[in-house]
This record gives structure tokens, sequence and C-alpha cells, in this order.
């Protein structure tokens, strides 16, 4: 994958020069890098941690200058396996100065392959999270130059910051037990599995002890791990945890959807009427009967998938996600929830426990999506809801990190009738804000090509439904 961007820099060309030969500051304004070491004037070995998801993985890289032409121009390359040699990294890469009247302009360049576990998790995922390192470089960098930071400080991987321990004395009590007795009974620690009944509890293991995974429905999890993609100690259940599971309706009217609530049962759910349909129809939309009678809401949220059926359907009805870790109990709504390709706002020890809906109302909803076969992932879908007070909500999913909205053209449509000259205004904005992968399932191109026909067929549904 070609990689290439630009920035300026307020310094002069030979100023810049001096910086992109030092390999200490290069290889430190490297997301992810963890040590430098020089070999020669011309070779350094670093250690670059990279992340998506649940998918970690650390690069031993070897970057040798192939030539200089100063104060101008460097070629380099880079090799580099990752620690279990389960991937391999390598790039040509070239940096060009250009002198401009107020400073320096940095052009870079780069033609990079990825193989192995890497590889498979998907081309059009890992370009953009090298895209996404790309730009933070092209920031520290800058930063570096001018002297505005150390390069300890650019060094630090933007990864979650782990909360103090604050869990309830009997989820502690728990995590000790199983460090201190792994034959205690009232868990079975075979296979790597453990079995915590509480919340309290499971978040205590996750907490305390290190290399562990929550374990919802599975067939994520596990096929990835199938696919070596994860590498993961143990697995903490959350099969027996007590207070997750079920659909219950809220003293308020709201609708709170237990994280260990089965696909099957969300897409049966009677509650779930008028504007709140769309959740049942996503439901139902998800894989076969097999995975729908295993699956669940909370574990196909925490994977972030943007391809899933549930995240679209979840944002235009503006749902809030419970979550309980270290520090205690929070809500946030869905459209914060996800911060990333497959990145959620869970920190260290966190567990998704409910899903709040608003309390449901006479209207229209109804979930779409494009597919290359029944039951497979989302290449692009649409999820509409609309309520008795002409409110229009629209979430276009798999073009993107998470599903795209726009409120404000939302509050447009929804003051009366709209015309096909409307439709085809906010669909063509949508499309605008969209950025979607290369993958098997579509090119990026074909998925913002699906929008504008997803948003018509959602416009006639609601029309149908109007009697209009």
């Amino acid at each position: 994958m070609h990689l290439n961007g630009n920035f300026k820099v307020n310094a002069s060309r030979q100023q810049v020069w001096q910086r992109i030969t030092n390999p200490g500051l290069m290889a430190a304004c490297i997301p992810g890098c963890e040590s430098i070491e020089q070999i020669d004037a011309a070779t350094y070995q670093a250690v670059v941690a990279v992340g998506v998801g649940v998918v970690k993985a650390k690069f031993n890289l070897l970057v040798e200058v192939v030539e200089e032409n100063p104060p101008f121009e460097v070629l380099s390359k880079t090799s580099g396996l990752e620690g279990g040699r389960t991937s391999t990294l390598t790039a040509e890469n070239r940096v060009w100065l250009t002198e401009l009247d107020d400073g320096t302009r940095v052009d870079y360049e780069s033609e990079v392959s990825i193989t192995g576990r890497l590889g498979k998790f998907g081309l059009g995922i890992m370009r953009k999270h090298v895209e996404k390192m790309s730009a933070k470089f092209a920031v520290n960098f800058q930063s570096g130059i001018l002297e505005q930071g150390s390069p300890a400080e650019f060094s630090a991987i933007d990864e979650k910051v782990e909360s103090e321990n604050l869990a309830t004395t009997s989820g502690q009590a728990y995590a000790q037990k199983i460090e201190e007795d792994s034959t205690n009974t009232s868990v079975s620690t075979q296979n790597a599995l453990l079995w915590p009944k509480t919340v309290d509890e499971a978040v205590a293991v996750l907490s305390n002890t290190s290399g562990s995974q929550p374990l919802a429905g599975g067939a994520t999890l596990i096929a990835m791990r199938n696919a070596g993609l994860i590498d993961v100690k143990q697995y903490v259940s959350l099969e027996r945890v007590d207070g997750i599971q079920g659909i219950t309706i809220q003293p308020d009217g709201s609708i709170r959807i237990g994280a260990m609530t089965r696909h099957r049962d969300t897409a049966a759910c009677e509650n779930l009427t008028g504007n709140l349909v769309v959740l049942r129809q996503a439901a139902g939309s998800i894989a076969s009967m097999p995975v729908r009678n295993m699956g669940t809401m909370g574990g196909s949220l925490a994977n972030a998938d943007p391809a899933a059926d549930y995240l679209a359907a979840l944002t235009c009805v503006d749902a809030s996600v419970e979550i309980v870790g270290p520090s205690g109990t929070r809500s946030i709504g869905i459209n914060e929830f996800i911060t990333d390709w497959y990145e959620t706002v869970l920190g260290h020890g966190e567990i998704i426990t409910a899903v709040i809906l608003p309390p449901s109302c006479d209207g229209y909803s109804s979930y779409r999506k494009v597919a290359r076969v029944s039951g497979d992932y989302a290449v692009a879908s649409c999820a509409i809801s609309t309520s008795a007070e002409k409110t229009i909500r629209i979430a276009i999913g798999g073009c993107g990190p998470s599903p795209i909205r726009l409120k404000h053209a939302e509050f447009s449509l929804g003051r009366g009738n709209f015309s096909d000259n409307e439709i085809d205004s906010y669909s063509g904005q949508l499309t605008r804000l969209a950025d979607p992968v290369d993958d098997v399932r579509g090119s990026a191109e074909y998925r913002r090509n699906l929008i504008p026909q997803l948003v018509r067929d959602a416009f006639a549904g609601l029309e149908k439904n109007r009697g209009i």
C-alpha cells in the first residue's frame, strides 16, 4: 500500500535536514515506538507496538538509510518481524524537503507491505491504521523540529489510560482467590476459562489478571483466535454473570437490553415496537440461526466491527451504552462509544453491561443492508427511525469506523414532506462524509455508490408506511 503526504515546518531547510537525519528523533516520533538503538551512522533498530482493536503486535524493525542527498532528500528502507514471527513488514521510504519563503515543506511517501496475521486482518483496515500512524508521525515530527516537546513525549503510545483499581471488596477477593488457588471450586479454570458470577467479580479479574479477555457470545473472538489474529492467555466468560441478560422496560419507559442478551431474543422482542423495530430487524439480519443463538449484543458492540448490523440501528435510535469498570458505572451515547476502527472507549477492566434505548413511540423504522450473500457482514447498511413528531433519523453503516449521521440535515427533513432533490442532496452529504475501506466484500468506491441507493430505499419505505 502506498502512503504519502506533506506538512510545513517553520524552520529552515538546513535545520529540518539535521533533524530528519537524526535516527533517535525520527524513531521517537513514530507512534508506538518503545525503544531505539543506533547500530551505525546509517542503520538503527526500533521496537514499535501497533494495535487495531483487540489485535496487538510488536515489531522489531531495522531501518537502513539507503541514500542521502543533503539537504534535499533521504531514501531508506524498513524491514521487520513481529515478535512471534507471524507478521512481516517491509517499506521503502522517501522524504524530501522543499524550501519555502516562510519555512520548509516536508514531503514523504512510503510503499508498505504487511503480511502474516495482520495482513489477514484486512489490508483496508491496516491501510487506515498506517495512515493514522503516518498523520501522528507528522504531528510529532513538527513538534520535534520546533522543540516543543521531548522525544520521550512523542514516543508515548495512544493507549487508553489504565484506571486505578477501585473494584469492590467482593470483586477483589474473587480475583485474589483465583491467583492464590487455581483449584477454587467456585470457578472453573480449565482451558484458561474463568466463570465469574457477578459484575464485580468479572471487573476485578479483568483488572488484576494480565492477558485476560472478556468472552460474551464468542462468535467473533474465537474466530479471531483460530485465525491467529489474537493471543489471549485466559478468557473471562460473562455467561453466568447476574443481571446482564434479558430485555426489560424501565420505570421511565426506556428499554434496557442486557449485554448478554442473545441476538435471537432481540429479534423476537415484542417490546421493540414503532421506532424501535429497526433493532429487531438488525438482530434478525445477523449471520445465521446458530450465530444468532450464540451471539450477544454486548459482544458485538465491544468488537466494534464497522460492518456489524447493530451499530447503524443503535445509532439511529440514539441508544446509550452502560459500562462498568474499576472506577464504577458510566453511561455513554452510542455516537461517542466508538472512537476509531475497531476501537471503543472501553478502558482496562471495563465491560459492557447493557444498552439503553429511549422509550418506544409510534413511528416507522427499518433496517436494510447490502451483502454478498444472505447472512454475511454488510457491505453497507442503512437504518431509519421516525416518530409521530416527524423526527427522522438515518444512520449509514459499513462506510467508516462508525455509523454516519447528519443530525442538522435530519432536522430539516423532518419538518415536512421532502422532495427528490432534498433526498439526493442529503444522501450526497452522507456520501461525502464516508470513509470506507477496500476489502474482499467491495471497494471503497462501491460502498460510496451504495449510500444514495440505501437512502432512497429508506425514504421509499417511509413514504409507503405513511400511505403517500
